[in-house]
């Protein structure tokens, strides 16, 4: 449902979808930051991570072998604004949770922020792919407006919101009171 409400916006403004899919292979007692955003002069929304398994990796072959799960692999995750930091653990409801759904503005000057971490004594390898929609620039002129394309997804956003507030306000002003709760 995420996709039906942000592509027209994206596209309306000229933005472009596009997703990464990355592979990552953690040393034993490894703990480290990963940060995303999108180059200079350019902004964009992450909103999907999809995670795949999460496997003991062979050091020698570096080839993935048994799926674990495990709280002590896993990674924390922030971004300004947005998301406070929290712990998703590579566990079953994280895994098996397809889309890890979030929306996120970031530019070069609010990056998502991601601390892999692997507390076991194997090599692991996790896979996940990130879409992001990307947009030209930071800014843009609305109504003559200079806004910034922050800006200009929380207006879209909290207009979709007060339209459906605003009739769901009528439609129980008229329908609750022939409504009766069930005793």
């Amino acid at each position: 449902m995420l996709e039906e409400i942000l592509y027209p916006f994206v596209f309306s403004l000229g933005g472009e979808l596009w997703h990464d899919t990355i592979k990552v292979y953690l040393p034993p007692s490894f703990e480290d930051w990963l940060v995303y955003s999108p180059v200079k002069y350019r902004s964009a929304v992450l909103y999907f991570i999809y995670f795949g398994d999460v496997r003991i990796l062979n050091p020698d072959t570096l080839e993935p072998e048994e799926d674990i799960l495990s709280d002590d692999v896993g990674f924390e995750h922030e971004h300004m604004y947005y998301m406070i930091l929290h712990n998703d653990p590579m566990l079953k409801s994280i895994l098996g949770h397809r889309p890890y759904i979030m929306l996120a503005y970031v530019d070069e000057t609010t990056p998502h922020r991601l601390l892999l971490y692997n507390r076991i004594d194997d090599y692991v390898f996790i896979d996940a792919t990130i879409w992001v929609a990307e947009f030209p620039m930071k800014e843009l002129e609305i109504e003559g407006e200079t806004v910034s394309i922050e800006k200009a997804l929380i207006r879209y956003l909290s207009g979709i919101f007060y339209f459906y507030y605003k009739h769901g306000k009528e439609a129980q002003r008229k329908y609750l009171p022939i409504i009766r709760p069930l005793r």
